[in-house]
Order: C-alpha cells, then sequence, then structure tokens
C-alpha cells in the first residue's frame, strides 16, 4: 500500500474499526446524558408581558421582587428583570423558599412589580400558609391578566394615577 499505511492483518482493520464505532456509540451517549442533564437543571419559568394602562403600553425596564417580612426584619429576592415589556418569572418554588431563606415566623409575603424607578405594585399581604401554593395567582392579582396563545402571561398593571399637589404656606395660603 505504497508504504503509508500497512496493516499486519484483516483483523487490525476490523478492530481499529470497532474502536472507531465504539467512540462514536460512546460520544454520542454522552451527550444525550449532557443534554437530559441540562434539562433538568433548567428551572421552570412562566413567560410575562408587561404593560401599564393597556397592552399596547408595554413597560421598557423594571423588576418583579418576593418580599418577606417578620418581627427579625424584611428580606427580599428579585424573581425577574422586565425588559421591553419580558419577563421570565421563576415558577419552582422550593428553590425560591430555599434562596429566600425567609425567618420560620414570618408574618407575610409581598410581591411587588417596580417599573422604572418611581413606580411601584403590591399585592396585599399574602399569610405564609398561602403564598407556595398561590405564587402566581398572587402575582396576577396586580392586574388583568389573559393567557397568549403562544403560552405567555399577558398582565396589565392598572394605569398610573395623577396625583395634584398644592403646596402651602405654614399659614395656608398657595405658593
Amino acid at each position: 500500500m505504497n508504504g503509508l499505511w500497512n496493516p499486519a492483518s484483516k483483523l487490525e482493520i476490523v478492530n481499529y474499526m470497532r474502536l472507531i464505532s465504539g467512540m462514536k456509540r460512546a460520544s454520542v451517549l454522552l451527550m444525550a446524558n449532557l443534554v437530559v442533564a441540562l434539562a433538568a437543571q433548567t428551572p421552570a419559568r412562566q413567560n410575562y408581558v408587561i404593560s401599564t394602562g393597556t397592552a399596547a403600553n408595554t413597560i421598557s425596564s423594571g423588576k418583579i421582587w418576593l418580599y418577606s417580612y417578620s418581627w427579625y426584619g424584611l428580606q427580599k429576592i428579585e424573581l425577574a428583570a422586565i425588559k421591553d415589556g419580558f419577563a421570565l418569572v421563576p415558577t419552582d418554588t422550593e428553590r425560591l423558599k430555599r434562596e429566600l431563606d425567609a425567618h420560620p415566623n414570618t408574618d407575610g409575603y409581598v410581591l411587588a412589580v417596580q417599573v422604572g424607578e418611581h413606580l411601584w405594585y403590591r399585592t396585599p399581604d399574602i399569610s405564609p400558609d398561602i403564598i407556595w401554593n398561590e405564587f402566581l395567582p398572587s402575582l396576577n392579582s396586580l392586574g388583568q391578566t389573559t393567557l397568549q396563545p403562544t403560552g405567555e402571561m399577558r398582565l396589565i398593571l392598572p394605569a398610573p394615577r395623577k396625583r395634584h399637589i398644592t403646596l402651602l404656606y405654614p399659614d395656608a395660603r398657595r405658593y
């Protein structure tokens, strides 16, 4: 064979081919196991599209927070960042419990949506018995929700109210 590769026997060729075939099978099995492991590690999340007032008025930026409070203080974790109206809210309540690590004597929880820097929406106080069983319904209670055909949840928060403040001098005259 022109001196480049001269196997000693056909058996050597067969063994070499078996080795290559076994390596291919092993790499395919390894890749399949990696895909299964990565899928198992991906936390469950609900896609949200968040807007204020109307569906067309999506929030450009913001955050979704979970607060717990007790006599031992206030704790919070950021559940999701809102970018161009979209947020991925985790639904794995066991993981959230571990992350928040709330005190056993927690009085209550609050879910809050921060829009920009100055606008906040918060749920009424949620008892510790209810929060982990009705986590997403509690978040949905902040506004009107509809499930989109794509599987995303559209949450329309109430439009901000305009408030008029009149500044007065100490003797009740207007500025």
